[in-house]
């Protein structure tokens, strides 16, 4: 509604109608804003119409052309985006974030041990980093007779059971998931060791819970949380979890890992190989390995 110029949403139909009228649109809108739209986020508006048309087959049916048009029109907006992948190229705001998976693993042994810090930073650091997904994580201690109930695969939801020395994190809900399936990645020991810490310091349910002692709502707030943690913990540096992520991938790029090495790691990142070779900046390549987090 905001590219038919109304809040009504009157005009989205005609905006739809007219490919080209949204292009001006939004170059229109980046430019009095002084181009706070990046190349990816003028891509997503063609993302979020192509997607009217991939879940409405009849509308699809009904105008060819016009699909055809947005598959043109988003091809176009799709370029500056895979040739900054391409180039492997960290952007201003991610040149400013960015940690080394050395100084994120440094500043996890920080922590003090059994801290939300370093249960939210070791998730991260310990083992393959995931991307946002456990804002309503739950654990079970197996060892204390806990089990997830018998539909918590069928329900699509998220845990750890803590076994032992180690463990294993369940993931059912996740962005790719689609692509990979269930998740099943075994706990490193270091790792078991901060959860069991952590629960002897605030007895719960979930891995983390909000101020009101409940697991977090939405994704996007416990994004927000971790996000004000990770500055804390960094020094006011915007890190985030994909910046981890990219750190993490830069790591593995400078240490020049076999390439079934590098898949399984890919696999445990849930992306592709393809994906974690773009994840890297190669601005910030080093060559030391990634042994600890590839165990």
């Amino acid at each position: 509604t905001q590219l038919a110029g109304d809040d009504t949403g009157s005009g989205l139909l005609r905006v739809l109608e007219d490919p080209a009228a949204v292009a001006a649109r939004i170059r229109e809108r980046e430019a009095a804003r002084g181009r706070r739209y990046g190349a990816a986020t003028v891509r997503a508006y063609y993302i979020a119409v192509l997607a009217l048309f991939k879940h409405n087959p009849e509308f699809r049916a009904a105008r060819p052309g016009l699909f055809q048009a947005y598959g043109e029109v988003y091809a176009a907006a799709h370029a500056p985006v895979e040739a900054r992948y391409d180039s492997n190229a960290a952007t201003r705001r991610q040149r400013a974030a960015f940690v080394t998976y050395p100084e994120a693993l440094a500043a996890y042994r920080r922590l003090p041990r059994g801290s939300a810090d370093a249960l939210l930073l070791g998730l991260y650091v310990l083992m393959c980093p995931k991307r946002n997904d456990f804002h309503g994580c739950a654990a079970y201690d197996a060892d204390a007779g806990e089990a997830p109930p018998p539909d918590a695969d069928a329900l699509g939801l998220n845990y750890v059971v803590l076994s032992g020395a180690g463990g294993a994190l369940h993931l059912n809900e996740f962005k790719t998931r689609k692509y990979y399936g269930k998740l099943v990645e075994p706990l490193p020991p270091e790792l078991a060791a901060q959860m069991r810490a952590s629960f002897a310091a605030r007895p719960r349910s979930h891995l983390f819970l909000g101020r009101d002692g409940r697991p977090y709502a939405s994704a996007d707030s416990f994004r927000a949380w971790a996000a004000g943690r990770f500055s804390r913990i960094f020094g006011g540096r915007r890190v985030t979890f994909n910046t981890l992520r990219h750190a993490f991938c830069t790591h593995i790029a400078g240490a020049r890992l076999p390439r079934a090495l590098r898949r399984h790691l890919a696999a445990g990142m849930c992306h592709s190989l393809a994906m974690q070779d773009q994840y890297a900046f190669h601005e910030f390549c080093g060559g030391a390995p990634a042994a600890e987090a590839s165990a």
